[in-house]
């Protein structure tokens, strides 16, 4: 049985929509299951080492970050090759991810702050690169048939990620890090075979959607 048969009760493909299609939902259900792993243990995090009364100043302070670093990031994304720049940004993010989880071995106080701004801003990333590839990959007909099955991915991943987090009394709470990291990495080989298999080569406009 084709894939196009297969989803066919779920969404509206139309002839070689399959499989790009199906990678979208696994890219979008990755994404969300990667970040909605550490989630819990970022807030956590933060409250245990500072208290909750500090949390609206680094909230203030992060949202400014952000700005700063999603500026930056759309400059240079628009500057570079789009067949390993998206990919390669996952890439990185996995590297971060990993750099945190020894970190977290010193104990220090401040990695926890400095985790807790790098995990809202690997939120607003992560959708922000969903959108772009989605956009580049799908003229405006396909979007109004496709986006609502590809997106539906993503709360399915929170659902994923959240019963990963439910795990931290087993395996520790800082090493929720650590699948959360797999799955980013696996997005990463999605997102790269989805640019590869459309050949995207037009500049992306960043759009956020939340």
């Amino acid at each position: 049985m084709s894939l196009q048969r297969l989803l066919s009760p779920l969404v509206d493909l139309r002839k070689e929509e399959g499989p790009t299609a199906f990678l979208m939902f696994a890219y979008s259900f990755l994404a969300m299951a990667s970040y909605n792993t550490i989630k819990p243990f970022t807030r956590a995090a933060f409250i245990t080492d500072l208290g909750a009364e500090n949390l609206p100043y680094v909230l203030l302070a992060s949202g400014f970050i952000i700005g700063i670093l999603m500026t930056g990031y759309a400059w240079s994304l628009a500057r570079l090759p789009q067949r390993w720049a998206l990919a390669l940004v996952q890439v990185l993010m996995t590297g971060v991810l990993l750099a945190f989880w020894s970190l977290f071995q010193t104990g220090a106080t401040w990695v926890s702050v400095a985790f807790y701004v790098m995990a809202n801003m690997l939120g607003v990333l992560l959708i922000s690169q969903f959108w772009t590839v989605a956009n580049l990959v799908y003229d405006p007909r396909q979007a109004k048939r496709l986006f609502g099955f590809i997106g539906a991915g993503a709360p399915l991943g929170g659902i994923a990620g959240a019963a990963l987090a439910s795990t931290a009394t087993r395996i520790g709470s800082t090493n929720l890090i650590l699948p959360s990291a797999a799955l980013m990495l696996l997005c990463a080989g999605v997102v790269a075979y989805i640019v590869g298999r459309e050949r995207v080569e037009a500049d992306p406009l960043v759009t956020v959607k939340e």
